[in-house]
């Protein structure tokens, strides 16, 4: 399990909680519209995730 902790603090900005993220991912497991994306407040890291028929999409990104 990802914990707030094992997310880097960089720069002494407010560290990425991907816990409730991932979490509603798993409540919505039928599906949802759109994109959900969830990124560090200084936008050095994102993850995106996208529903379509078959499952779930799941990516990160360097900002």
């Amino acid at each position: 399990m990802i914990t707030p902790a094992d997310m880097p603090d960089r720069n002494g900005t407010e560290e990425m909680d991907l816990v409730p993220f991932l979490e509603g991912l798993g409540r919505d497991y039928r599906g949802w519209n759109g994109e959900r994306v969830r990124q560090t407040d200084d936008q050095d890291l994102a993850v995106t995730a996208v529903f379509r028929s078959g499952g779930a999409r799941i990516s990160r990104r360097p900002w």
